[in-house]
């Protein structure tokens, strides 16, 4: 097995130069880490408010570069992340082929069609990783430069996750970023230095993009941010990515003032990430356009584990306001569980939020792989399991249902995922998932105990 990996960076006035060439593109395991390392590295200070260019092959100071095609050799090059090529089943991609074809602007409430029939990890993987590429193409229009706002750092490893996925989407389109912010360096100062940024670009030319979650309505402190961006570019056109709805019972004024804010915005799409917040968003966001569209934490790609577990169960349980208050039960002497929520698996910082964010990512990627199996009350806890191909059990969360409205969208047919209610019924299809998958489930690490 020979694999060939090369990075050669140079900065200059504000522009990254880099060279990223692999051979053997299933030759993945440490190039996730260590590639990925180098990316934040070169990444520019937020302070410094330079162009970050995502592309593919070699970078300069020539903004007008054409963008280069997507091969299948460039598809698998940046960060040495693994992107699934198309099922192997060639009736099945015959069956769908018109499905396939979609401009799926024009057909934006279809986008899931497909994926319920998919029945492995690697072709649900590729089918959201094809959506995302097809669509924003078709809606960048040709526009070869975006603001990325609104990212997270916080420990919450799904947030940064789909931070991640974002930017290797954005890579794979080949455009420039020309200005970045997370959630808490948003500020009206940063915020006013972006929109000074944004007059050196057509509208034709510049696309506002605003991070993914599931924080549309049920957290104001992020929907007033998007209000005052939304408000700054008007002419722009700006893209909500893939967020989930939560509608809180103690929460009308806020939701009308989100009414207000998404409605009747002519330059503004808004992705849904599941089919219920599609519901609710067609139901109060009326005259704006609305798709249907899956997380963009796909964009990472199919992971491998890179470490042994070390318990049977890793069971992460969620202790804030979407969580349904299950109870943990009594756990057999025959079997390791941790159960812990990741938020207190903490990260090391990076020298700037957007390498900060990378660290995290990856950070819950090991914080899964800890298990041969895993149980899940956090929607990425199940996204994060599929892309590392981990088998695993959700447990849902009444009355939000987010992760069974997410899993019946796009994962429904996925035989190493089971949806439950409760915690007994959690550890019981764990135990059926460790027994089911014994061949293929690496063993447990065990670590020697020192005496101190």
């Amino acid at each position: 097995m020979n694999i060939l990996i090369t990075v050669d960076e140079l900065c200059f006035t504000g522009h990254v130069y880099r060279k990223l060439t692999a051979s053997n593109g299933r030759c993945q395991v440490l190039a996730a880490a260590l590639i990925s390392a180098a990316l934040c590295l070169s990444l520019t200070s937020i302070n410094t408010l330079r162009p970050l260019h995502l592309t593919l092959g070699y970078l300069g100071a020539d903004d007008d570069q054409q963008s280069l095609p997507l091969t299948p050799e460039t598809q698998s090059a940046p960060f040495g992340l693994n992107w699934p090529g198309p099922p192997h089943n060639a009736t099945l991609l015959s069956q769908w082929a018109d499905f396939l074809s979609l401009d799926y602007t024009q057909h934006p409430f279809d986008t899931d069609r497909l994926a319920p029939h998919l029945t492995t990890n690697e072709e649900v993987i590729w089918e959201i990783q094809r959506l995302h590429m097809q669509v924003m193409t078709s809606l960048l229009g040709g526009r070869r430069h975006v603001m990325l706002l609104d990212f997270s750092t916080s420990e919450n490893k799904g947030d940064p996750a789909i931070t991640v996925g974002e930017v290797a989407l954005l890579r794979r389109l080949n455009v420039t970023v020309v200005f970045y912010c997370s959630i808490f360096m948003c500020s009206d100062a940063k915020l006013k230095e972006a929109h000074k940024i944004s007059r050196n670009f057509a509208p034709s030319s510049l696309m506002i993009l605003l991070h993914g979650g599931g924080n549309l309505v049920g957290y104001p402190e992020s929907d007033i941010l998007r209000k005052k961006i939304l408000n700054l570019f008007p002419d722009f056109q700006s893209v909500l990515l893939s967020q989930s709805i939560w509608i809180r019972k103690d929460h009308e004024k806020h939701l009308n003032m989100c009414r207000e804010l998404y409605s009747h915005r002519e330059n503004l799409t808004i992705f849904l990430r599941d089919r219920q917040s599609l519901g609710l968003a067609q139901e109060h966001f009326p005259g704006t356009k609305l798709m249907l569209m899956p997380d963009m934490a796909f964009g990472l790609g199919r992971v491998p584990r890179t470490m042994p577990p070390t318990v049977d169960i890793v069971w992460i349980k969620r202790a804030d306001d979407e969580s349904s208050r299950y109870k943990v039960p009594e756990m057999p002497t025959n079997l390791s569980v941790q159960v812990e929520d990741w938020w207190k698996w903490t990260t090391n910082k990076g020298r700037t939020p957007m390498e900060s964010s990378f660290l995290i990512a990856f950070n819950g990627l090991s914080f899964l792989q800890r298990g041969r199996v895993v149980i899940t009350d956090r929607l990425h806890g199940h996204i994060l399991s599929v892309l590392l191909g981990i088998p695993h059990v959700l447990i849902d969360n009444p009355p939000y249902f987010k992760l069974s409205s997410f899993r019946r969208t796009w994962t429904a047919g996925l035989s190493n995922t089971v949806l439950v209610t409760t915690g007994k019924e959690a550890l019981e299809q764990a135990q059926q998932l460790l027994q089911r998958y014994e061949s293929s489930l690496p063993s447990i690490m065990t670590y020697w105990k020192a005496n101190y």
